[in-house]
């Protein structure tokens, strides 16, 4: 009876808190206890809040009923952060990620294949080294790099191209940190990582340029400049983006240049046909004020005769 009192004294004092207390609860309780509070909660729930924290990578199950802190609690806040949408002001989403991240001597990483197999864990061979899964990336190990492919399937919706960037940098640390883990070594050089982002696509969502050539039937063209893409225009997944795609993180500085561009275009709406039209306009009244001119010089030029032929006659 003793038990069963505290039992439902913990379950309604969390869910009088709500979600984010609950978390907590879950947490401390496992980096105390080291096991689940499977008596307090249904399974149903704790499973749900489980998998959440699982997937922020902040606990690991080490066996049998057997759990272990993997992350900071406040890590919570950034990967739920990164997760959300508000279709009102996040206008950019951020996609197509891959990170580079280069890595100074380490001892043992030669033998990383053999460590693979040893702790009974999946890769593949490839040309460049060994490729795993983790955190659903794809993730490649080199020699002197780590290359982090983002899952196609994840998205950074953000307010600009540079929090979008931002926040999947926040996501490419945990998953580092999550590697470290799993591999029981440091990649940082010093007091940190040397990470650079290799590729990444910013969109403009419901971009009206992308909406006029829906319209028109092209759903997905690109913009080239010296034989490389830069820009185009994709309604893949029915959002109507115009997207900036170069490499080594350029693309975030192009999309906002090009939102600007198209802004100036709409407040100040003009075309090469009316640019055009205007030059000869002003060509017309150049060549009209050069015309008048020329026929005062003519007249002066007649005036200038008549004086000379008066002065060479005596008349003056």
């Amino acid at each position: 009876m003793i038990y069963s009192e505290g039992k439902s004294m913990a379950s309604k004092e969390v869910k009088k808190k709500g979600k984010k207390d609950f978390y907590l609860y879950l947490y401390n309780f496992i980096k105390d206890k080291g096991v689940l509070p499977t008596n307090e909660f249904s399974k149903q729930r704790l499973n749900y809040y489980v998998r959440r924290l699982k997937k922020a990578d902040l606990i690991r199950k080490k066996g049998y009923g057997v759990w272990e802190i993997t992350g900071n609690f406040e890590e919570l806040k950034k990967y739920k952060q990164v997760k959300k949408v508000n279709d009102d002001a996040m206008r950019t989403r951020g996609h197509g990620f891959v990170f580079k991240v280069l890595l100074k001597e380490i001892l043992g990483w030669d033998n990383l294949e053999q460590y693979f197999k040893e702790n009974f864990l999946p890769f593949k061979k490839i040309k460049q080294g060994l490729s795993i899964t983790l955190r659903g990336h794809t993730i490649w190990l080199c020699s002197s790099s780590v290359i982090i492919y983002f899952s196609p399937k994840l998205s950074f919706f953000s307010r600009d191209s540079y929090s979008a960037s931002g926040n999947a940098l926040i996501e490419c640390k945990e998953t580092i940190r999550a590697l470290e883990r799993e591999l029981k070594v440091s990649l940082k050089y010093g007091k940190g990582w040397f990470i650079r982002e290799v590729k990444s696509h910013y969109a403009d969502i419901r971009n009206c340029l992308a909406d006029y050539y829906q319209r028109k039937g092209i759903n997905r063209f690109e913009i080239e400049q010296g034989g490389k893409a830069w820009a185009m225009v994709d309604n893949s997944f029915n959002l109507l983006e115009l997207e900036t795609i170069a490499g080594n993180g350029d693309s975030k500085n192009d999309l906002p240049k090009l939102q600007m561009f198209l802004n100036d275009l709409r407040d100040n709406p003009t075309t090469l046909t009316i640019l055009k039209d205007k030059a000869e306009n002003d060509l017309k009244s150049v060549y009209g004020i050069i015309n008048q001119q020329n026929e005062v010089i003519a007249k002066l030029e007649g005036q200038i005769i008549r004086l000379t032929e008066m002065i060479r006659n005596g008349l003056l």
